[in-house]
Parts: structure tokens; sequence; C-alpha cells
């Protein structure tokens, strides 16, 4: 227990002698977002899809085989099978090559499926991010209360420490008694111990920040204030959350391109040429080549085609369902936070106020207990009153930020 208040001295010592380094909410954003390995994943998945495309691309183009292929078909007066359907084997060494003919439609909807999964993803991007980004603005805000505390509850501590020389000089002049020394030494080492444990809560919570934004930086440094706005959406700019219901939309109406380009008909042409014979000893007289066209026509199925389409058709209504849902809650949300912002508004306006007041009473006290003529008592009581107040405006304007970030998030 010892060394570790030891330790804390020390590093208290050591904050106030080096000017520390400053580090603003959106040096943690920034760094978070890069750091992120879900969007490097989205990043790595786009890329892979253009790949995709370039495949579908490769697919429409002449596709060259080769073939080879050695048949034997032996019989025996009433054994084997019959030589006119096996030619008694079947020797073939040949290269071939087809490609579909007039395909555009039937590959549109795959192109279109690649395109829509890139919007998809980019839109999953800005998500992330913009969770990162509150995410990170809610732990910033949490480390930065609590910094803001120490540092408070650090300048009431220095200015003990200044009153403490003066105190001691009138208890020795007999103006005070000496238990009004000791009930302020016991103010004082309070204080102590409320700001050491207040610095060792803020090293946590710089220490979780980090964490969360993927850096492994120990060292100690100071937060500015996060001087967070209100944003009000863009007019004509579409929310990435409300655009991932688009999104699912135009991924159900490609579906029923998908399944419309299945039944096409489609034509395709072919060509070969090589080696193909039924007897080993005439080989050499067959060599040759052959081309044609082939061309399918789906007639009929089952209507498996009727029952995926009222399978999209479901789908669509599952998809009308959540957007409606979520457009009623965001209304809701947006509207619960202003007004809850205005109410945190008027309830820092009287704890300044507050604090104003207890400011003066502070300083009106100092004076009067350097002319010995105010109680000690009454010194420390409005010391700890001011404290709590500054405890209290602490914890609503943290409130305050918070909602703000809240209100950004959804009216984003």
């Amino acid at each position: 227990m010892f060394l570790r208040s030891l330790l804390v001295f020390i590093s208290l010592i050591v904050c106030f002698a080096l000017p520390a380094q400053v580090r603003t909410l959106d040096f943690f954003v920034t760094t978070a977002i890069d750091n992120s390995p879900l969007i490097k994943d989205y990043q790595g998945q786009i890329r892979s899809a253009t790949i995709d495309s370039t495949i579908i691309n490769a697919s429409r183009k002449p596709q060259v085989d080769a073939i080879g292929m050695v048949m034997a078909a032996p019989s025996y007066k009433y054994f084997g099978y019959d030589g006119a359907v096996t030619n008694t084997g079947n020797y073939e060494a040949v290269a071939s090559v087809s490609q579909p003919l007039f395909a555009k439609k039937i590959y549109a909807p795959q192109y279109e499926e690649i395109r829509i999964g890139n919007e998809a993803l980019n839109n999953s991007s800005q998500v992330s991010a913009h969770d990162i980004r509150k995410d990170v603005t809610d732990q910033f805000i949490n480390a930065y209360s609590t910094y803001r505390q120490y540092t408070y509850n650090s300048s009431l501590l220095k200015l003990l420490d200044e009153e403490e020389p003066l105190l001691a000089g009138l208890v020795t002049n007999g103006i005070y008694r000496q238990t009004d020394y000791l009930a302020f030494e016991l103010e004082k080492k309070t204080q102590q111990v409320a700001v050491n444990q207040l610095y060792v809560q803020y090293r946590a919570d710089l220490g979780e920040l980090n964490v969360l934004c993927g850096i492994t930086d120990t060292a100690y440094y100071e937060l500015s204030s996060p001087s967070i706005m209100k944003e009000e959406p863009q007019q004509g700019k579409i929310s990435p959350f409300i655009f991932q219901f688009t999104i699912d939309s135009m991924r159900i109406v490609n579906q029923h391109d998908l399944i419309d380009a299945h039944y096409r008909s489609h034509l395709n042409w072919f060509a070969d040429a090589g080696l193909l014979s039924s007897r080993p000893a005439t080989m050499y007289r067959n060599f040759g080549f052959s081309f044609g066209i082939s061309f399918v026509m789906p007639l009929y199925d089952g209507h498996q085609r009727n029952m995926q389409y009222q399978k999209l058709a479901i789908n669509e209504n599952i998809r009308m369902n959540y957007r409606n849902y979520f457009n009623d809650q965001q209304r809701t949300r947006v509207l619960q936070l202003r007004m809850q912002i205005v109410r945190e508004e008027e309830l820092i306006a009287q704890q300044k106020d507050l604090l104003k007041t207890s400011q003066q009473l502070i300083d009106a006290d100092k004076i009067l207990l350097g002319k010995g003529q105010a109680s000690i008592t009454d010194y420390i009581l409005a010391i700890k009153n001011q404290i709590d107040i500054q405890a209290q405006l602490n914890a609503a304007e943290v409130t305050q930020f918070s909602l703000i970030n809240q209100l950004n998030y959804w009216n984003w």
C-alpha cells in the first residue's frame, strides 16, 4: 500500500514538473478508424469483388479445353458390348473451344450483383466508422470527465497548500486553536487522497481509450475539451442507416433479374480439332475438326420460377416493415434527445451560477481567514460545497456531451 502511494506521488510530481502532451478527440477517432480491422476487412472485400467482376469478363471469352481419352471395349463370342455402340474402343485427343453468344442480358444481373455488393460494403464501412466515432467519443468524454475533476481537485489541493503556512502562523500567534489547524490538515490530506484516486482513475480511463483505438502508448498526456457540437442532417443526403434498406431493395430487384436470366434461352458456338478414332490401326487417318452451335431454351420446371418470385415478395414485405420501424424509432429518439439536451442546458446554467457564488464565498473567507476573522470550519465547508457543485456541474456537462454525441449519431 505504501509503495503504491509512493508511486502515485512520484507520478504526480512528474506530471506537474513536465509539460504533458495534449491529445484531441479527433486524434483518437482518426487513429481508431485507421486501426480498425473491420474497416480493413471491408476494404479487402471490395478489392476482392473487383476480381469477381474480372472473372465474369473472363467467362464471356472463348473457353479452351484439352480433351484426351482412351477407351477399350473388348468382346469375345457371346461376351462384350455391342460393337455398333462402342466401336470396340474410342481414342480421342482434341482441343475444344466454346463461347456464349448474345449473352449480355444473362450476364448483366451478375455484374449488377457485384456492384450492389460493393455499395453494401462501402455503406457498411461508413456505418462502422460512424459506430467507432460514437464509441471513441463516449470513452473520450468519460476520460475527459475524470481528467477535469482531477485537475480541479489538484488546484484546490494547491490552494490548501498555499494557505497552510498562513494558518500555521495564526495558530502559533494564538489566533486559531490547534484543533482548527488539525481540521484543516485533515481536509488537506483527504483532498490529497481524492486527487490520488482521481489520478489512478484517469490513467485507467485513458488506458481504456487507448485500447479502444488500438494505441499501445502508456504515457501520460492531457485531453483537450471535446467541444462536441450538434450536427444537423444535410439536405439531400441519404443517411447510410436508411441507405442500407435501399441496398436491400436493390438486392431483391437484382435477385428477380437473376431468376429471369436463369430462364433465358442461350446460344453457344463451339469447335474442336484433333484426333478422334475408334481403331488404333487407322488413327493416322482420323485427324480432323468439327464446329457447331448449341441452343438451350428452358420450357418447364414445375413452376419454380413463380415460387421464387413469391419468396422475393415476402422478403420485400419484411424489408418494408424493418424500414418503417427504424424510421419511427429514429424520429422518436431524435425528439427525446433534443428535449433532454435543452433540460441539461438549463441545469448547467443553474450549476454555473451556484459555482460562481461558491467561489465568491471562498474568496471572502480566504480574506477573512488571513485576518483571523473567519472560522476555519466555515472555510473548509465552503471548499467542500464547491467541490460538490463542481462535481455536479462536471457530471451535467458530461451528460450533455454524451446526449449530443447520441443525437449526432442518430441524426446522421
